[in-house]
């Protein structure tokens, strides 16, 4: 399925819809008169995963595609609504507007999309409100050397149609929570749920400062505009970068720690841990709260791939089945290029898949190994055993995920971590014992307004965590 994308996407021109599309019902139309052998068989289900790639992102195209920006608009007064406003690290606003109106442009030539930064301070927008401002407006940027990440492709799979910034501060001619602008607008489940992000980005960054604030808004809300760029270097410099990226460990540390406290909690109650399938109740409600957590944090690539393994997780344990294989994560793979071709052109799929394969590759067969381990471990010599084993085990995984991911950096970035093992060994622990598990209090509790200790606790484990990448990253040849 990968190498009929990538051949769609190395196509010189647009092809023809029908053609790609009669060439998928010759391919299914082979393959099932070759079912019954062995060889020719495998070839031509190869071939209808190949063209039904090619298909899928020629849909995916003709689906999103919209107008864009020709020429740079200089001072163009524009109306439009809101659909996102996340704070950049600067203390601006960065918006996502759906144009309803912008000089010199017919309704036919409005781009779906324009991303605007406010340069004016003091400005508060909500998703949902309607305004009016004046900008500088430009057509997405091309790709600044050959090869190079092409943002104008980017650009026009998200739906945008250019960038800019304001020339004056945007006037709101409808507010959203004020005159329920969003009771007639087909975005506004959309509107609705990143109003719910960036009212907790808000919180957070306003109860836990400027230092470690933007980075539990990154884990909590996947909004990363606010954290400067100097700790965003540190990161990269000591090999915690993906930390930012809400992916497979973050997703398994919050559905892992929600199930094992409702497990633990159900356990209390004897006459239902004894008679009713409590694991399966517990694994059905992290599975909800992992699908609440998808949609908080943004929905990115990786963290799709990650909902979608940890689904298959959950719904294994509901199933009795086993909840690790590569069986699952070629499933992933293929649910999430169906619907989002483009991806696989992403360095954030590609290092993400490429970092799972490998984990899963590498502990699938295991378990078992580790459970026995872990079951001989008594006594005061078993905390030491299990100490090394968790410390050998954290080694061994960011050894795989560093060496699976390393060629994807290196060619993308044109950096690698050289210190990587070291940060991720001081960090991690951090990370799975008191950042992510206090992340998930700090959201059941934000409801009633008792989120505050929980996000003094997670900024007390993001404080260890950027001294441990500061540390690493002042180490000569760090990258």
């Amino acid at each position: 399925m990968a190498v009929g994308i990538g051949l769609y996407f190395a196509w010189p021109v647009e092809p023809a819809g029908r053609w790609a599309f009669i060439c998928l019902v010759v391919a299914v139309f082979t393959a099932f008169r070759l079912r019954r052998t062995t060889w020719p068989a495998l070839i031509s289900l190869g071939m209808v995963a190949g063209v039904f790639g090619f298909n899928a992102a020629l849909v995916r195209t003709m689906l999103v595609d919209a107008p864009s920006l020709e020429r740079e608009m200089r001072g163009a007064d524009l109306e439009g609504l809101v659909i996102a406003a996340n704070v950049d690290d600067g203390g601006g606003l960065v918006l996502i507007i759906e144009p309803t109106h912008i000089d010199r442009l017919s309704q036919s030539q409005l781009p779906a999309r324009l991303r605007l930064k406010v340069s004016q301070k003091q400005v508060s927008l909500w998703p949902g409100d309607r305004i009016a401002t004046r900008a500088m407006l430009w057509p997405p940027s091309e790709p600044v050397a050959p090869g190079a990440f092409d943002f104008a492709r980017q650009a026009f799979f998200q739906r945008l149609g250019g960038t800019g910034v304001t020339l004056a501060a945007p006037t709101i001619i409808q507010a959203a929570r004020a005159h329920g602008a969003l009771q007639d607008d087909s975005s506004r489940a959309f509107i609705w749920l990143e109003q719910i992000r960036e009212r907790v980005s808000r919180r957070v960054i306003g109860v836990m400062g400027a230092e470690t604030g933007p980075i539990a808004a990154a884990l909590m809300t996947g909004q990363r505009g606010a954290i400067p760029d100097d700790t965003v270097q540190h990161l990269r410099d000591s090999g915690l970068a993906h930390i930012l990226a809400i992916s497979g460990l973050h997703m398994v540390l919050f559905a892992g720690t929600l199930f094992w406290l409702l497990r633990a909690g159900l356990a209390w109650v004897p006459r239902l841990a004894l008679r009713m399938p409590i694991k399966k109740w517990a694994a059905f409600a992290a599975l909800i709260g992992a699908f609440a957590y998808l949609l908080l944090s943004g929905s990115a690539v990786a963290t799709q791939r990650a909902f979608i393994m940890t689904a298959l997780m959950f719904l294994a344990v509901l199933l009795d089945r086993p909840a690790f294989s590569l069986r699952n994560v070629a499933l992933a793979a293929l649910i999430v290029l169906t619907f989002r071709p483009e991806s696989l052109l992403e360095p954030g799929f590609q290092m993400s898949f490429a970092a799972v394969t490998g984990l899963v590759a590498v502990y699938q067969n295991r378990e078992l190994q580790l459970l026995r381990l872990k079951e001989r471990s008594t006594g005061v010599s078993g905390i030491f055993s299990l100490l090394l084993i968790y410390v050998t085990t954290l080694a061994l995984t960011s050894v795989v995920a560093g060496a699976a991911t390393a060629p994807y950096a290196a060619f993308h970035f044109n950096r690698m971590a050289t210190f990587g093992l070291i940060g991720n060994l001081l960090a991690m622990p951090l990370v799975g014992m008191v950042i992510m598990p206090a992340a998930l209090i700090a959201y059941l509790l934000m409801p009633l307004g008792l989120d505050g200790p929980a996000l003094w606790v997670m900024g007390w484990g993001l404080e260890g965590l950027l001294w441990a990448a500061g540390l690493v990253a002042g180490w000569d040849g760090a990258a």
